[in-house]
């Protein structure tokens, strides 16, 4: 978190998926981890980017869910994404998007998601960011039979992101810049 500050006006520009896995994650404060965002908190915001500028909550949240970390925000915009993930942060399974499992995959450029797994209940959430400066349209491969004895699943958008549409092991649904997606798949019933 803090050392990002001699960025200044590039804030997390340089910012890459390795730097944070390298640098940030799982060496911050508490557990769960949290990320010290300073950009957004106004006070040092207003020093590195100007008056009344700061990194919004939604681009933290892009950054810090997919690797599991959970970002010390300073505005409300947090409280959903609190509420959404309080089911799930502490009682699934972390599959990261670089586990050697391969369970889930992106097909789009500068898009990474992970996943939190309840196997026993058949349902697990994607922690989806995109990290890019573009809207995008995501095309995520999930191997279901890794997780469940079956193909036949459901999805729905629980925060961020468009409306999922499930083809086979893909889901794609639309995902605007510098944001993030919370989305729920579980074994569907028999037909």
């Amino acid at each position: 978190g803090e050392s990002w500050l001699a960025e200044g006006k590039n804030a997390y520009s340089r910012l890459t998926p390795d730097i944070f896995r390298l640098k940030d994650m799982r060496i911050q404060y508490g557990t769960p981890y949290t990320w010290y965002t300073s950009f957004n908190y106004l006070y040092r915001a207003q020093k590195s980017l100007g008056k009344g500028n700061r990194i919004e909550a939604r681009e933290i949240l892009a950054y810090t869910l997919p690797h599991r970390v959970l970002p010390a925000v300073s505005d409300e915009a947090m409280y959903p994404a609190w509420d959404a993930l309080d089911e799930w942060w502490t009682t699934a399974t972390f599959v990261p998007y670089w586990s050697k499992r391969q369970i889930i995959a992106s097909a789009t450029k500068d898009v990474y998601a992970s996943l939190l797994v309840k196997e026993a209940e058949g349902k697990a959430l994607i922690l989806c960011g995109n990290w890019s400066d573009e809207s995008k349209a995501v095309s995520l491969q999930i191997a279901f039979a890794k997780l469940w004895d079956t193909r036949r699943v459901h999805a729905r958008t629980v925060l961020g992101g468009g409306v999922p549409r499930l083809e086979g092991d893909d889901i794609r649904f639309s995902l605007a810049a510098k944001t993030y997606a919370l989305i729920e798949v579980g074994r569907a019933g028999p037909k």
